[in-house]
């Protein structure tokens, strides 16, 4: 949904500048605690997210093809709240946030899209 009002020619420029990342089933991509600098779109595969609640009760979200995750750190630093990891072969797009800045400077029309 974040990409969804790019056009082709854009969609393609983020493409292309993202690193593509393969994860064998139980690798880490992240941990709770982490730099968060880049968010995953999920190419192939499945994976799970496991957070814990208010109350500290764990919570876990399976993940398929098509989900981003960590968009958050597109926009601002921080930690990562939650871990992530591969259930199955995971292809991953990795979208570091200093590409995706220097994207959405350099083609300011970008910003309202996403």
């Amino acid at each position: 949904d974040l990409f969804a009002g790019l056009d082709p020619v854009r969609l393609e420029v983020v493409a292309f500048t993202c690193e593509r990342r393969e994860y064998a089933p139980g690798a880490t991509l992240f941990t709770e605690g982490d730099e968060a600098d880049c968010a995953y779109l999920i190419l192939g595969g499945e994976a799970v997210m496991l957070a814990r609640d208010d109350a500290g009760s764990p919570n876990a979200l399976r993940l398929d093809t098509g989900d981003l995750i960590g968009e958050t750190a597109l926009f601002e630093p921080g930690k990562r709240r939650t871990t992530v990891r591969a259930v199955t072969s995971l292809y991953t797009l990795r979208i570091g946030r200093d590409m995706f800045q220097r994207l959405l400077g350099e083609f300011p029309e970008m910003a309202g899209s996403v």
